[in-house]
Order: structure tokens, then sequence, then C-alpha cells
């Protein structure tokens, strides 16, 4: 079973960013998956995944994943804008 990735997260309207906080993180070695409300980042052996409460734009140029010191930030484009005041949907 992985191992979970602790994390910080913010928002503003139009973006949401995840910091994974994952010691030795390097993008050869590393599995991320970005959907309209489904991240996951896999870095073995720890993974983060997350269940959006709204959708994000995966294929908009201003989201991105960028790996290095230690960390994986995740910047992604809501496709509405507005504040969530939550990242994760429930039930």
């Amino acid at each position: 079973m992985p191992l979970p990735i602790q994390f910080d997260w913010s928002e503003d309207e139009s973006m949401l960013y995840f910091v994974l906080h994952a010691r030795g993180a390097k993008a050869k070695n590393m599995d991320v998956l970005l959907s309209d409300v489904y991240v996951k980042v896999n870095c073995h052996p720890a993974m983060f995944d997350a269940d959006l409460l709204h959708e994000i734009d995966p294929d908009h140029p201003k989201t991105r994943c960028r790996v290095g010191a230690g960390k994986v930030t995740l910047s992604l484009k809501k496709k509405e804008p507005g504040l969530w005041d939550e990242f994760c949907a429930k039930g």
C-alpha cells in the first residue's frame, strides 16, 4: 500500500494549488494523472490522490506540474472561476 504524501493547498479565483512534500521526488520516477475531477501523483513509495469538488481544465496552459527541491507543485486551472473553500469532493 502506498504511503500518503503530506501536502499544502491553496486557491485563488482561477487556480487551485497543491504543494506535495515528496522527498527525493524526480520527474523520471513519477506518474501524474490529471482529469477534470481527479488528481493523482504517484512517487513510489508515496502517493497523493484527490477527487476534486469541482472541475479543473487539465489541458489549459496554466495547468502544470513542477518537480524540485523535495516537493511537487501542482498548479491547476479551474474550469469555472470562484473560491471552493475546500478541494475534496465528499461522498
